[in-house]
């Protein structure tokens, strides 16, 4: 009959049905939640794996903006010494700048001067000529 454990129409061979009743309910139990964690810690392992690649291809871009922020400072190092000595360009211009400006109203003193005494002088002679 087919609802019959162990009968000719079940599914299950006739030994298993007699093996698993043969089997302790605490054993049966053992092995179930032994299964279940084997199961569980495969798939913990695969997630660790997972887990492990991610971590691999993070330090992979660490390194890669480590190279990256070094050739920056070294880049931004070498400006600093251009934008020093073009500072230091500009305030040597500048005092040079300051010195011409300098020299250019002394000059125009003596223009000045100059032309004041020559009118002094053509004074003179016309107040002595009459």
């Amino acid at each position: 009959a087919p609802g019959r454990r162990g009968g000719g129409g079940g599914t299950t061979p006739k030994g298993a049905a007699r093996r698993t009743a043969d089997v302790p309910a605490a054993d049966r139990t053992e092995d179930a939640y032994l299964q279940t964690t084997q199961a569980v810690m495969a798939v913990q392992d695969d997630m660790l794996s997972e887990l492990g690649a991610g971590v691999g291809r993070l330090a992979e871009q660490a390194r890669m903006i480590e190279g990256e922020s070094g050739l920056h400072v070294r880049l931004l190092d070498e400006m600093e010494g251009g934008v020093e000595s073009a500072a230091e360009g500009l305030r040597a211009e500048a005092r040079h700048a300051a010195r011409i400006r300098e020299q250019a109203s002394v000059c125009k003193l003596y223009i000045v001067i100059a032309c004041l005494t020559g009118l002094l002088v053509f004074l003179l002679v016309m107040g002595f000529s009459h």
